[in-house]
């Protein structure tokens, strides 16, 4: 997470929530304090230069397609569901896509993308949880980021609850992500050298997802754009090919489309993406609620008031 720690859409629309935090002990130390009643709150010195706006929360949760394939995006969006507990400090994000004409009849793919927390807090209430909104939304693709202790048999057995039978973890120690499917995945590659957390590489639906989860701290912002150039390196020779390419996870920066005063090193990761050609689907595609924080902060709670309807 970046401490200043990427949709038919669900019934429920998004709604901004407070979160509860929990303990890590494997992360940077002040990296965030936290706060009674939920939230984390950004130690001052690493927020006390930001904009306004950034004090308030961000979205540091992306998901970002290559030209040709925001065309079919049809929606996207932050997510608030109410089965969460929002023991997270993230929101996940959710896109749609349709595609006409295809021979196997699936002409929409749904896919999203969850920081889950350290590996859900080693909670099973909140996995089962977690598991049963999977269940009720049924996308297509999930992408997790802090799938701390998981094994690929743990994810296997876990992702089989929401109905995918093929899934990818991209390591078993530290801070993993991972890719699950209701259609196999492969080719798959892992990279490890280079990126703070490593990059999961993995082709489905003929599509290839690179699930991302930057290097975490405000004041890491050179390694998070030597991580974005690696991420470009990697995915030449698709774009080369002319193969679809999703990016999506959490990027712990920031998107310049959000906020004509973001400006500086929180937004360069992003921006490297933008200039490459690539499309912030969360802000072009998102529908129904304004609100674009996938990281709240305490101030969420009193200037963004939750959706009821």
């Amino acid at each position: 997470m970046l401490r200043v720690k990427s949709f038919a859409l669900v019934p429920t629309p998004p709604q901004c929530r407070a979160v509860k935090p929990s303990p890590n002990p494997d992360s940077d130390p002040g990296d965030a304090a936290p706060t009674k009643g939920g939230g984390r709150t950004p130690p001052a010195e690493a927020v006390s230069h930001l904009p306004q706006s950034i004090k308030e929360g961000a979205r540091i949760d992306h998901i970002l397609t290559s030209s040709g394939l925001a065309t079919h995006a049809t929606s996207a969006a932050v997510l608030q569901p109410p089965e969460l507990d929002y023991a997270s400090d993230h929101y996940p994000a959710m896109a749609e896509f349709s595609f006409p004409g295809q021979e196997s009849g699936a002409t929409a793919m749904r896919i999203i993308t969850y920081n889950v927390l350290e590996g859900i807090l080693q909670d099973r209430e909140r996995g089962d949880r977690i598991a049963t909104w999977l269940t009720r939304v049924q996308p297509d693709i999930v992408a997790f980021q802090e799938l701390n202790g998981f094994t690929p048999d743990r994810l296997r057995h876990y992702a089989r609850r929401w109905g995918h039978h093929h899934s990818t973890l991209l390591k078993e120690d530290g801070y993993s992500t991972g890719l699950t499917a209701n259609r196999p995945i492969a080719p798959i590659r892992r990279v490890r050298e280079g990126f703070w957390h490593g990059l999961l590489c993995a082709r489905t639906w003929g599509i290839w997802f690179y699930v991302i989860h930057f290097a975490p701290k405000s004041d890491r912002h050179a390694i998070r754009e030597s991580e974005a150039q690696r991420v470009l390196a990697e995915i030449s020779r698709e774009i080369r090919q002319g193969d679809p390419v999703i990016l999506l996870g959490d990027f712990n920066s920031l998107s310049p489309r959000d906020y004509p005063n973001y400006d500086g090193p929180y937004i360069q990761p992003i921006k490297q993406f933008l200039d490459a050609g690539f499309i912030d689907l969360v802000y072009e595609k998102r529908t129904g609620a304004k609100c674009l924080h996938s990281m709240p902060t305490p101030l969420i709670k009193t200037q963004i008031p939750p959706h009821t309807s």
